[in-house]
C-alpha cells in the first residue's frame, strides 16, 4: 500500500476518464480562459480545479497552448490539482502511521544508497575520461536524489519522520 502511495505520489494520475458532465465543464473552461473578462477566466479556472485529477490530461495539453493566457491557466491548474492530490496521498500515508513510516524510510535510505554508490563511480568514469558514463551517472544521481527529495516531502507532508540514516 505505502509503495502505491509513492507512486501516486510521485506522478499523481487520473484514476478514470472525466465524465461527460466533467468534459462539457473543461472545454467550457477552456474557451473561458480565452474571455476578455478576467471574472470569466477566473471562474473557468475554479470550475477546472472543481474537477480535479480528471481534468489532468485536458490541462496538460492546454499547457502548451500558443495562447499565453491559456496556457499559463491550464499550468496553473495543472500545479494545483498536483499539489491537492498530494496532500490527499499524505493524509491517506498519515493515517497509515508507524507501518507508512516504517516503509518510506526504507524507501529514502534504498534512493540514498543508490545516490551514494553513483557518487563513488563518478570519479573513476571521469578519471577513464568516459563521458557516456559519466552522463549515465549524472542522470542516476540526480533521479535517486529527486526521489529521495519526493519521499522526504511525502513524509514530511504525511507528519511522518524521516531520520537521514544510510
Amino acid at each position: 500500500m505505502t509503495d502505491q502511495l509513492l507512486a501516486e505520489f510521485l506522478a499523481p494520475e487520473p484514476s478514470a476518464d472525466p465524465t461527460p458532465e466533467a468534459l462539457a465543464v473543461i472545454e467550457r473552461a477552456l474557451r473561458d480562459f480565452r474571455s476578455e473578462d478576467f471574472a470569466i477566466r477566473e471562474q473557468a479556472s475554479a470550475a477546472v480545479l472543481r474537477i480535479g485529477l480528471a481534468a489532468l490530461p485536458a490541462m496538460r495539453r492546454a499547457s502548451e497552448d500558443s495562447d499565453l493566457e491559456v496556457s499559463e491557466r491550464a499550468l496553473l491548474a495543472v500545479r494545483q490539482i498536483e499539489e491537492a492530490a498530494r496532500e490527499a496521498i499524505a493524509a491517506r500515508a498519515a493515517a497509515l502511521g508507524a507501518p507508512a513510516a516504517a516503509r518510506l524510510q526504507a524507501r529514502l535510505d534504498e534512493a540514498n544508497r543508490a545516490w551514494a554508490r553513483l557518487a563513488m563511480d563518478a570519479p573513476r568514469a571521469e578519471r577513464e575520461g568516459r563521458q557516456d558514463e559519466m552522463e549515465r551517472i549524472a542522470s542516476e544521481m540526480e533521479s535517486a536524489s529527486g526521489r529521495a527529495a519526493s519521499i522526504k516531502r511525502l513524509m514530511s507532508m504525511a507528519g511522518l519522520a524521516a531520520s537521514e540514516r544510510s
